[in-house]
């Protein structure tokens, strides 16, 4: 699947192998993937659960993460790795996939919107973050990582879309947090939003993801300049 090769592609340039483990099979909406270790003895696990952490356990958006988690619903990743003295890398991150629709508006053609990916949190000592947003099958994507401390982690991704009323399109949003050896510290946090649409207009998931759409510019342009 699609989010497995992503997650080969952000172990391999992490310099980790994963191993996937135990899947939690349910076909109903798209596996996500968990994964967390140190040097080559990374580990992963895939669901199809609403919420999910490392533990193995419902987590959501706003408790604390140890170290991996996502809550769909609410549209929220967590990853948070820490270096230590033992190991060259330890890296926790999320990879997840919905199906996402439009409701809320008459049928008609095809319209222009956005989705974006708010990522904030914090980098202490030698670390790194890198987060990405996609539209799958491969479309629209933008990625950043960061590998200097800053106390104040804070950036946005975009991808524009274009979809009618019930079409189904589907979202991919990762985090993979790397703490170097020997302290490196990465404690960061994405939340899914959309924009662009008329009011009145909502976008749903497969694992109940549902929020009204802000009344905001549609340019990226505009929202460039709000966040500087």
């Amino acid at each position: 699947m699609a989010a497995i090769r992503r997650l080969a592609r952000i172990a391999t340039g992490f310099g980790i192998l994963l191993l996937l483990a135990a899947s939690r099979a349910s076909a109903v909406c798209p596996e996500n993937i968990i994964f967390n270790g140190c040097g080559n003895d990374a580990v992963g696990i895939t669901s199809t659960t609403p919420t999910f952490s490392f533990e193995e356990q419902p987590w959501q958006a706003g408790d604390p993460c140890l170290l991996a988690c996502y809550d769909l619903p609410h549209g929220t990743i967590h990853a948070r790795a820490q270096g230590n003295t033992a190991s060259a890398d330890c890296n926790s991150g999320v990879i997840t996939e919905d199906l996402y629709e439009i409701v809320g508006l008459a049928p008609g053609p095809a319209v222009p919107f956005f989705a974006e990916l708010e990522v904030t949190g914090s980098l202490t000592g030698p670390c790194s973050i890198l987060a990405e947003l996609e539209e799958l099958p491969p479309g629209a994507a933008a990625s950043q990582s960061v590998g200097l401390p800053t106390p104040a982690l804070h950036f946005v991704l975009h991808i524009p879309l274009t979809h009618a009323t019930g079409e189904q399109f589907k979202i991919q949003m990762s985090l993979s947090a790397l703490g170097n050896f020997p302290d490196g510290l990465v404690d960061a946090n994405g939340v899914l939003r959309f924009g662009g649409l008329p009011a009145g207009a909502s976008v749903r998931s497969c694992q109940t993801y549902e929020l009204p759409v802000p009344t905001r510019p549609a340019t990226w342009g505009a929202l460039k300049s709000a966040y500087r």
